[in-house]
């Protein structure tokens, strides 16, 4: 086909790299599947015991879930605290078993993170061919630094990851086929009660069936109502006869009218991965002829690639239209498709620019090495996950506190899971009732609130000083305890260590 009267020469996948790679991919796939895996494995492994704060949260839940204290944080006092509720039932259910919690978590993990890296394997093989293309796509997926660091975490993102590219990859095969696909809307219902974002897959599948599905649409459409409605209802009606709302605490707790600092964010976090293959995308789709190229590079129809486009998207845009302080644990769940739409570009450009490919290749390597070093090695020196001292810290606490004493903090992961104490979070994540002294100027009525509730306990960030410059009854603190303290967040590591103080209020009640 000609061009403006120029004839294209167009380029397979195939012939990029040495000679036989793309043989060897598709004679040998399961050997290199397992290649990948031992990689994966291997840069995996010094992250084995990382858990951070919000995992402790997820851990206290389950905790509590499995011994028959409910969907709580403290136990009998049901609050929606954290947003994946299937995690946690999972989580329990093998603490019933007999499995400890973080063990419980951290084997979900290896096993999901595992099949995850089969999974995007197989998504990039039916997307950009069993060529090099899939080598050097599923290369950069286990190399992620934010994939790296949060498969093993203890949180949801392992599972997470395997329904969303479950659901990719079934529909990619089942659309179209003839047969009613059961699974893409199962693995969406079940990804909504892992993530709250995980919702908008399913709109996306119903669009994406109602535009494109020619042979089953309406049996498509019903098997998607279904899924939805004997997975999700469930837990509908339980969070709505328990809770005060449907919406997470974390959710109105992060909300924001920053939608500028949440634009950036995104930004840092594409930056630290997908600038070259963001700047490939732009030039192919700039020019009509590197667009006719893109459809005839992979022989399938551009509809197979709506999923991964809009999803790619609208997961931004959802964070941002919240003005969400999005990181590489939340946008994560973008990269299998930034990564295919990225080397799907590279793959195009090959053929008339094959130095400079293979230059971003290398220097996305390099990146993605600098930024695993920098912002997360770090954590790899704590065998609990966390900074040693903070969780001396609270083993501290309970040594000297009561079992029923109430502790005030913003940090409640470690403090709640090591402590066994009643906690009050200041930020709202597990006490939604702290959320509307939140929303008044300055930090005064929050304070003032924690000497409502008469804690017998702070851990803050503050001192004395700064604590009774917004509310007198803070003079009569007592310092418990100083500890230096590494935060765990990615930010941190361009920050200096965090001085948590321990105080005992001295209220009377």
């Amino acid at each position: 086909m000609a061009i403006a009267g120029e004839a294209v020469e167009i380029t397979t996948p195939s012939s990029f790299g040495p000679p036989g790679v793309a043989r060897f991919v598709r004679e040998q796939t399961s050997l290199v599947m397992v290649l990948f895996v031992l990689l994966a494995v291997a840069l995996l492994w010094p992250y084995r015991h990382f858990a951070g704060d919000d995992a402790y949260i997820t851990f206290r839940f389950a905790r509590n879930l499995a011994s028959g204290d409910g969907f709580s944080f403290n136990p009998g006092v049901p609050t929606y605290g954290s947003t994946a509720p299937l995690w946690v039932y999972l989580i329990a259910g093998l603490s019933r078993l007999g499995v400890g919690i973080p063990e419980a978590a951290h084997a979900m993990n290896w096993l999901f993170t595992i099949l995850n890296v089969v999974l995007f394997f197989r998504l990039a093989c039916t997307y950009l061919g069993r060529n090099a293309f899939a080598v050097v796509a599923t290369l950069l997926f286990i190399a992620d630094p934010w994939f790296i660091r949060w498969s093993l975490s203890g949180m949801e993102n392992a599972l997470a990851l395997s329904l969303l590219m479950g659901l990719l990859l079934s529909q990619a095969r089942l659309r179209n086929s003839g047969r009613v696909s059961w699974a893409a809307p199962v693995l969406g219902a079940l990804a909504a009660l892992c993530r709250p974002e995980m919702t908008l897959l399913g709109g996306l599948l119903v669009l994406d069936t109602l535009l494109f599905e020619r042979r089953r649409l309406l049996a498509n459409l019903v098997a998607t109502l279904v899924a939805y409605l004997v997975i999700v209802t469930p837990w509908v009606v339980y969070a709505i006869s328990v809770f005060p709302s449907l919406v997470p605490n974390t959710i109105t707790a992060k909300v924001t009218r920053d939608h500028v600092s949440a634009l950036i964010r995104v930004l840092q976090y594409l930056a630290t991965f997908w600038v070259f293959q963001g700047l490939a995308i732009v030039v192919v789709g700039a020019s009509r002829s590197w667009r006719l190229r893109f459809v005839q590079q992979f022989g399938q129809p551009l509809d197979l690639w709506f999923l991964p486009a809009a999803w790619a998207a609208i997961l931004p845009a959802f964070y941002i239209a919240g003005g969400a302080p999005v990181a590489g644990r939340y946008m994560v769940f973008g990269l299998p498709c930034y990564l295919l739409l990225g080397v799907a570009a590279w793959a195009v450009l090959w053929s008339r620019l094959p130095k400079l490919v293979g230059g971003a290749l290398v220097v996305t390597l390099l990146l993605v090495a600098f930024v695993q070093y920098r912002y997360c090695w770090y954590v790899t020196r704590w065998p609990q996950g966390m900074d040693p001292r903070i969780i001396d810290a609270v083993l501290n606490l309970k040594r000297v506190s009561k079992s029923t004493d109430l502790v005030a903090a913003d940090q409640i992961g470690v403090l709640g899971y090591y402590s066994d104490l009643p906690v009050l979070d200041i930020f709202g994540l597990v006490s939604p009732e702290i959320m509307p002294y939140r929303k008044l100027p300055g930090q005064g009525p929050v304070w003032h609130y924690v000497y409502q509730r008469r804690a017998q306990y702070v851990l803050a960030i503050d001192t004395i000083n700064t604590l009774s410059g917004l509310d007198p009854a803070y003079k009569s603190l007592t310092l418990v305890q100083q500890v230096t303290v590494q935060r765990e967040g990615a930010g941190a590591a361009d920050n200096p260590p965090t001085i948590y103080y321990l105080y005992r209020t001295n209220w009377t009640q």
